[in-house]
């Protein structure tokens, strides 16, 4: 067994290991205490927004499973092509269940996919903001209406910028081990990679759509 191969590992296949490797014993007992320790000391909030992505992941599932006619139809009828739904809902799922899972386990990836997806629908809710008066305009929507959608898109862009912090702070770092020192990297990246996805996204909208 590659020492080296360990972090990979889970800890049932770490256990299975054990007795047939005894020369790793020490490698693989050091790994699972390690392991048993990142659970005992898991953020509260990090569980809890674990199990809410991981629901998210099944819930799109479900939704693009069980969609009704008159919602594609619905679709349809503002230029979304069934591939482009698929698409958009296949990678939710995808997104939300491997960070959900992945953030549950301590994996840093579990982190990333999370937060570029944070910062996915952040631009788009700001892109979305921006466009509102002239969405308002070209509609002739009343008064009510215009400030409902402000607040909604504006309650979102709240929430995610409070979860951004929350997802920088030391408590967080410390669980995903972090080096100290590295935020501003990781929120350069994570802002990069994400408005890459946000073109991508544009672009296959474009050619499905």
């Amino acid at each position: 067994l590659d020492p080296s191969m360990i972090g990979q590992r889970s800890p049932w296949a770490l256990l299975r290991a054990k007795s047939r490797h005894p020369e790793t014993l020490s490698f693989i007992d050091r790994h699972l205490t390690s392991q048993s320790l990142r659970t005992m000391n898991r953020p509260s909030g990090i569980t809890l927004l674990s199990v809410l992505w991981i629901f998210g992941g099944f819930l799109a599932i479900g939704g693009l499973a069980l969609m009704p006619r008159r919602l594609w139809e619905g679709f349809q009828r503002i230029g979304y092509s069934e591939l482009r739904v698929y698409l958009y809902f296949g990678t939710l799922s995808l997104v939300s269940l491997g960070g959900g899972i992945g953030m549950l386990s301590g994996r840093r990836w579990g982190w990333w996919l999370v937060l570029v997806s944070m910062a996915y629908s952040f631009g788009k809710d700001a892109f979305v903001l921006e466009q509102t008066p002239s969405l308002v305009e070209h509609l002739n929507l009343p008064a009510q209406k215009a400030a409902a959608q402000y607040g909604k898109v504006g309650m979102r862009l709240a929430i995610n910028a409070l979860l951004f912090w929350y997802f920088f702070t030391d408590t967080v770092d410390t669980y995903f081990n972090f080096a100290s020192g590295s935020r501003l990297r990781r929120f350069r990246i994570l802002f990069g990679i994400a408005a890459g996805t946000f073109l991508i996204m544009a672009g296959i909208g474009a050619v499905a759509g």
